[in-house]
């Protein structure tokens, strides 16, 4: 924009000229005056004028035009100019200042500009980058999501698939300890059976009697009191036992103890407390016959005739509570009760023993 300014004395001229120029009146451009008008006299003296004056030559008014008069000062020359044109001449001054300002701000602020054109397009291209990797992340987080659902839903059924299977191995370890439990017991009872069937049973084989070669008696005694004995009817008869081992194990150290016992009398608990009691103390009898390696050996089915000394008297009734112990191959102990009893003051005399019943017990 190209602002050009005049003086004021020279806008006043210029516009003086130009009117001249444009006159109608005068019909005449400058440098090139115009016909005169049809009403004009013949000497050139127009309306208004003196007759016998003379019209200024184009030259001297020229030179009237262009010769300044007295310099005056800025106010005076600002007297000068009408309303019109002194608000014309104020608005054109600061179109001009606005114009100066706005040329300073564009040709100062074009670097910035610049500057900040270049950090738009940076920050527009920073701003691109950014857009497609968030796009990119946005696409690998939804990749995941989608991997991590499939993820979840894998384990879900690995958890599944392990639960059951631990299920199933906890059932098939409580079966397993179940089967062991049964097995152990079936082992034991096995065990047990096949040491029954293989372990030794000696017990009294037949009835028991007295033996028929002769009378037998316990201590040194002499010759008339045997005699005076066997007439009073009191002389002690041997029993015979015969031992049998009725199992398919060995028994070793086979011991038999009994305790014969007479009573005036048959019945009461008194009789058969003392009887048991004597069946237990010829139990520990024969173990501590046998620690001391005592007692006699039975193969299955062998037997044994073992004889007993027994006192005798006509007038009373005998009790022959006792004991067989034996061991097996383990050297565990066994035990088997035994008591038998007979009325001695019968007639005619009686050939053996009978059962007491049920006191034989047997391990």
């Amino acid at each position: 924009m190209i602002f050009r300014f005049h003086s004021l004395p020279s806008l006043r001229v210029k516009r003086e000229m130009d009117s001249n120029m444009n006159d109608p009146t005068t019909g005449k451009d400058e440098g090139n005056p115009g016909p005169p008008p049809p009403d004009a006299p013949s000497g050139g003296v127009t309306p208004g004028q003196t007759k016998g004056a003379e019209l200024p030559t184009q030259h001297q008014q020229t030179s009237e035009a262009n010769h300044d008069p007295a310099p005056k000062s800025l106010w005076g020359r600002w007297q000068e100019h009408t309303l019109a044109e002194r608000i014309m001449a104020y608005f054109t001054a600061v179109v001009a200042v606005c114009a100066a300002l706005q040329v300073w701000i564009l040709i100062g602020g074009s670097g910035q500009t610049d500057q900040l054109i270049k950090a738009a397009d940076i920050n527009a291209c920073a701003a691109q980058k950014i857009a497609s990797a968030s796009s990119r992340n946005a696409k690998a987080a939804e990749d995941f999501a989608h991997t991590a659902g499939s993820i979840n839903s894998q384990m879900a059924d690995t958890v599944k698939k392990l639960n059951l299977q631990a299920s199933r191995l906890e059932e098939s370890a409580k079966q397993t300890a179940r089967l062991a439990t049964d097995t152990e017991i079936a082992n034991k009872q096995a065990i047990g059976m096949f040491k029954l069937r293989n372990r030794p049973w000696v017990g009294v084989e037949g009835d028991v009697a007295f033996d028929e070669n002769g009378i037998s008696w316990v201590g040194p005694k002499g010759e008339e009191e045997v005699r005076k004995e066997a007439a009073e009817g009191r002389l002690p008869k041997r029993v015979i036992y015969h031992l049998k081992n009725f199992g398919d194990g060995p028994a070793f150290n086979t011991m038999l103890v009994v305790q014969p016992m007479t009573f005036p009398y048959v019945g009461g608990d008194d009789i058969y407390i003392q009887v048991d009691s004597m069946i237990e103390k010829s139990c520990r009898l024969a173990e501590q016959a046998i620690a001391k390696r005592n007692g006699d050996l039975l193969l299955p089915g062998g037997e044994h005739p073992v004889p007993f000394p027994t006192p005798w008297d006509s007038s009373r009734f005998l009790f022959t509570p006792g004991c067989i112990v034996y061991k097996d191959v383990d050297g565990e102990f066994h035990h088997t009760g035994i008591c038998y009893a007979v009325s001695m003051f019968l007639s005619p005399e009686p050939k053996g023993l009978e059962s007491c019943g049920s006191r034989m017990p047997a391990d």
